[in-house]
């Protein structure tokens, strides 16, 4: 049980170490060493955990991913207060990492990769409610509503008022989705 107290810390130690060199430059220009010397360990430590930086972070990325697919089980109906409020709860959770990774970063592959995990399961549960519509324009629904709310959240997070961005993106939804009932 020590030990897993240990790799909990050293890990931790890593995760915010890498944080802090990409608060000023891309994954490509950050060194292992950098990263220990920021963790105060020693490179092999962390061979002992990661292949390298980019390793690091991929791990830390998936580690979001699945927190994001946990969140989407929360979706049973068109009403997406729960989810929303899921995905708000996972980025308060992570804010550190949601800065770097997210908020200040021009790439937005981690928010793709969100997107494209959550279009199986959307179009399968608005199939069965939106009996108007057929796949193309499910399709479309998805990715317009999908790209666009996500943006809304991450654009508005810490702006606006929580209860307000739950209430919008719900409304939004809603009324895109109601013509097709």
């Amino acid at each position: 049980m020590k030990n897993d107290a240990r790799v909990r810390y050293t890990k931790q130690a890593l995760r915010d170490s890498l944080l802090r060199c990409l608060e000023g430059k891309s994954i490509s220009q950050v060194t292992v060493k950098e990263v220990c010397d920021g963790a105060e360990l020693n490179r092999a430590t962390f061979y002992n955990h990661y292949r390298d930086c980019y390793d690091l972070l991929e791990q830390l990325e998936n580690q979001m991913i699945e927190e994001f697919w946990d969140s989407l089980h929360l979706m049973s109906s068109l009403n997406t207060e729960k989810l929303v409020s899921s995905i708000m709860d996972m980025i308060d959770k992570n804010r550190d990492l949601c800065q770097v990774l997210i908020f200040d970063r021009g790439d937005d592959s981690l928010v793709r990769k969100m997107v494209e995990i959550a279009k199986e399961q959307s179009l399968e549960l608005w199939k069965r409610y939106l009996t108007r519509a057929g796949d193309e324009e499910l399709d479309m629904l998805f990715t317009c509503l999908a790209s666009g709310l996500l943006n809304v959240i991450i654009q508005s997070y810490g702006r606006y008022d929580r209860e307000k961005i739950v209430n919008f993106i719900n409304f939004t939804v809603e009324n895109c989705l109601t013509p097709y009932l």
